[in-house]
């Protein structure tokens, strides 16, 4: 009897680049609505239950197979927000707002309503 390989579906990858809007730095606060894996800079993806917060410029790597990434600006103004996707529908996304979502299976980014 031979044993059947079972092979897992690919995960979506996000690569997020956040920039502020203005010329200065800006405070951003990072979760997920799922336990998703996250990296910051070139660190190691691990899971994370709670709340990053950095601050920009900045480089996140994010698995959107479990959740959507809100991506959230603690001062008042904007940010800019690049999403390069790997395994997923798009391959790459834009948008401009303070609070910012990136949808579960990288399908678009959109402001939080």
């Amino acid at each position: 009897m031979t044993a059947a390989l079972v092979l897992s579906p690919p995960r979506p990858i996000a690569h997020l680049h956040i920039d502020p809007t203005e010329p200065r730095v800006a405070h951003v606060l990072v979760y997920s609505s799922g336990n998703a894996a996250f990296a910051v800079g070139t660190e190691a993806p691990r899971v994370r239950h709670d709340t990053l917060r950095i601050h920009t410029p900045a480089n996140l790597t994010a698995d959107l197979s479990v959740g959507d990434v809100h991506v959230v600006a603690v001062e008042a103004s904007d940010l800019n927000l690049t999403v390069t996707l790997h395994d997923a529908p798009a391959s790459k996304l834009t948008a401009i707002g303070r609070h910012l979502v990136v949808e579960r299976g990288g399908t678009g980014v959109h402001p939080q309503r």
